[in-house]
């Protein structure tokens, strides 16, 4: 483990001599190691040593000097200590933003490599595991003896999954390994497990857009409303583009719900079909929807907190809106859209190393905020950073509010405002027949 470095401004900066990249912060710093032995730690300003995940990005490996920023050049001499055989995989078959993890697992041994090659969404499951193999040993034991299909389905025993030959089908035809994170294949594991089993069968090859449309389509009919022509379709579609199919299936399954309460959403046979269908209902509830979204944006407020580096206010509608877009969440739905202009709340957006991060903000009876939700993408667990850059985000203004008030001595650094109180607005009568109040914020 490194030795205790005092903190230095922000930047990057790669020590050959020493064989490691550092990584600063204004309050932390990571050190890591690419080769051999990787390994990473990060020490938080008044804290101890941790072994840490970094998010990595082998392509700089592949992006000429010119077109490289100062920061990137510095991580890829780092990327480049690292042997091309194992940068590749590493790449391709890990979990979004779990490089690292599987790199050191890869490290272990070949059977490692040939996992990663055949049935990518395993090998990535298995680098996040809490259980994961430390030493050759126990990627041996893991792996075991046999090899092709029973050591693919062991694997899956032994990661909690459905060891039969239908789940390892499946995962082998998963589409875009790369993009998909732990929470998105624990979804698909549910999925698989409950009334949706057929349809992906039938399906053969998931993507993370066709495993949330599923999850969506439980709520208006069940699986069986998205019909295999629509699934495959969706398969196909690139994940950004599929991202943006599943926001509009949302926003079709939410009219719906307003619209026929009670009744199921008849079959949807392809994409053309689904956009007609949410277009209908969204014709039908135009004349609402239009006034909500103008008197909301008429109104909306000034962020109650400012944001930081890494911690960016919502500070307008579109923003909003945009955010529930990226994070395939409820937040930009438009039965939440009116918490801030009610005083019910503020919503940020977070950006780490780990990954993105929503984060909505309620006012407490003393004038302080606290976290109501805090969720990563697709509503899935934020990461550990995010909680850290919150966590000490809200307790340095809670600090500020308590000087402001008398409680305690002035703290140190600049000078924080006030933060600023919501106004009281009693909600129309047609914003209320349209949001629904146990609409839960993520």
């Amino acid at each position: 483990m490194p030795s205790r470095p005092a903190l230095r401004p922000p930047g990057t900066r790669w020590k050959a001599d020493r064989n490691r990249l550092y990584e600063f912060t204004w309050d932390s710093v990571t050190v890591i190691r690419p080769w051999p032995q990787p390994g990473a730690w990060r020490l938080v300003d008044g804290g101890c040593w941790r072994a840490v995940g970094p998010l990595v990005d082998f392509s700089l490996t592949e992006l000429p000097p010119a077109r490289a920023s100062r920061v990137q050049r510095q991580r890829a001499r780092a990327w480049w200590r690292i042997p091309t055989d194992l940068r590749q995989p590493a790449s391709a078959g890990a979990l979004w933003g779990h490089q690292w993890p599987l790199l050191v697992l890869l490290t272990l041994g070949a059977s490692m490599s040939d996992l990663t090659r055949d049935v990518p969404l395993l090998a990535g499951a298995m680098a996040t595991a809490p259980g994961r193999p430390r030493t050759p040993a126990d990627l041996a034991d893991c792996l075991g003896p046999v090899d092709g299909w029973r050591r693919w389905r062991k694997v899956a025993g032994w990661l909690g999954m459905d060891p039969s030959r239908g789940w390892v089908r499946l995962l082998r035809g998963a589409m875009e390994p790369s993009a998909w994170r732990p929470d998105d294949l624990r979804l698909l594991a549910n999925l698989w497990a409950g009334d949706a089993k057929t349809a992906l069968q039938h399906l053969g090859t998931p993507s993370v857009a066709t495993t949330h449309a599923l999850r969506i389509a439980a709520s208006v009919g069940g699986a069986g409303v998205l019909k295999p022509s629509l699934l495959r379709e969706l398969a196909e579609l690139p994940h950004g583009v599929g991202r943006r199919v599943v926001q509009e299936l949302s926003e079709l399954a939410g009219a719906w719900k307003r619209v026929h309460r009670g009744r199921p959403l008849p079959s949807l046979q392809s994409l053309e079909a689904l956009r007609a269908t949410r277009e209908s209902l969204l014709d039908a509830l135009l004349p609402v929807t239009l006034d909500v979204r103008q008197w909301l944006a008429a109104r909306w407020p000034e962020p109650p907190l400012p944001g930081t580096d890494h911690i960016s206010p919502l500070a307008d509608l579109a923003g909003q809106e945009d955010e529930g877009v990226q994070m395939m969440s409820c937040i930009g739905h438009l039965s939440y859209l009116s918490r801030p202009v009610l005083g019910e709340g503020y919503g940020y957006h977070i950006d780490t190393a780990d990954g993105p991060a929503s984060v909505w903000i309620i006012r407490r009876d003393d004038g302080t905020w606290r976290v109501d939700e805090l969720k990563g993408h697709g509503n899935g667990t934020a990461p550990s950073e995010a909680h850290r850059l919150v966590r000490n985000w809200l307790a340095l203004h809670r600090r500020w509010a308590h000087f402001r008030a008398g409680r305690r001595n002035r703290p140190r650094g600049q000078v924080q405002p006030a933060p600023s109180v919501p106004r009281v607005i009693k909600p129309p009568p047609w914003l209320t027949r349209v949001v629904n109040e146990a609409d839960a914020p993520f």
